[in-house]
């Protein structure tokens, strides 16, 4: 952690911490995030006539975890989701930050997730 830690992150929206991981063998990654949705349900096809209900969520950070759109995220309640989606939002406010610094730390990414089964309860 350092100071472009507190000047980058909104501290007023992310306000849940989670981890990170491209493949599930990973060592976790920490970030910050917050709840742009609710938790929802809908029914998801898997083989022929069988319906199961999936949960879905959408989570708003500025943390740049290099996300992958099959990486899994660990939430604060300890439930497992796959990233299924991802959306990078850039936001202008401070422009001149790239003299000093490779990417613009009030960058932010709208993540898409859906729940999977937590193997062994991993954290």
């Amino acid at each position: 952690m350092d100071i472009t830690d507190f000047l980058a992150h909104n501290r007023k929206n992310e306000y849940l911490c989670g981890t990170y991981r491209a493949t599930e063998g990973d060592a976790p990654e920490y970030f910050e995030y917050g709840i742009e949705s609710n938790k929802t349900s809908a029914y998801a096809m898997l083989i022929k006539n069988i319906r199961t209900t999936r949960s879905s969520l959408i989570i708003r950070t500025s943390w740049n975890m290099v996300w992958e759109d099959t990486g899994f995220v660990t939430t604060q309640d300890g439930l497992m989701w796959q990233v299924t989606d991802y959306t990078t939002e850039i936001k202008n406010r401070n422009a001149d930050v790239l003299r000093i610094m490779n990417a613009n730390p009030s960058t932010e990414f709208i993540v898409s997730l859906i729940a999977v089964d937590n193997p062994m309860g991993v954290k």
